[in-house]
């Protein structure tokens, strides 16, 4: 699915959004971590990556500059320190990730539907063709690939 749109109308998009995770392993490090704890700083995003802090900021920072990711400052900030900036995943790919996720279960459904109906109309035809329904369901998967026994 292409990002064409605009987000939060400041980034607009000609790539896809996954090959912009996928640009680098770092990258998607970054993003399944920020989907398991959705938001996390620099220094913690270090910890969880073998990367140098400098090496994750920069990329935090495309991300965000791609628009993938978005940031925000704690509210509780201790006096002389320079707050960390806190990272999350933009809500619009989050939904598009799972609209996408939820696409792929509804084909499976369809397809398991569409097998169990193949082998139940191939059930009532064995009489008629004199087929053994069960030699052709136990031999071969939906893929037309053999079972290994």
């Amino acid at each position: 699915m292409k990002i064409s749109s605009d987000v939060e109308s400041e980034y607009i998009f000609e790539e896809e959004w996954d090959q912009l995770i996928g640009k680098h392993k770092i990258r998607s490090d970054i993003w399944a971590l920020l989907e398991l704890h959705n938001e996390l700083n620099v220094t913690q995003i270090t910890h969880y990556v073998e990367q140098g802090k400098t090496t994750v900021a920069r990329h935090l920072k495309l991300m965000e500059k791609d628009g993938l990711l978005l940031s925000r400052s704690p509210k509780n900030v201790i006096k002389g320190r320079i707050p960390p900036k806190i990272f999350r995943i933009n809500p619009k790919f989050k939904k598009e990730e799972e609209e996408e996720e939820n696409f792929y279960k509804r084909v499976i459904r369809h397809y398991r539907k569409a097998g169990y109906n193949v082998s139940k109309l191939l059930s009532y035809l064995d009489p008629l063709l004199n087929l053994d329904i069960y030699l052709l369901i136990s031999t071969h998967n939906y893929d037309n690939t053999p079972y290994k026994y």
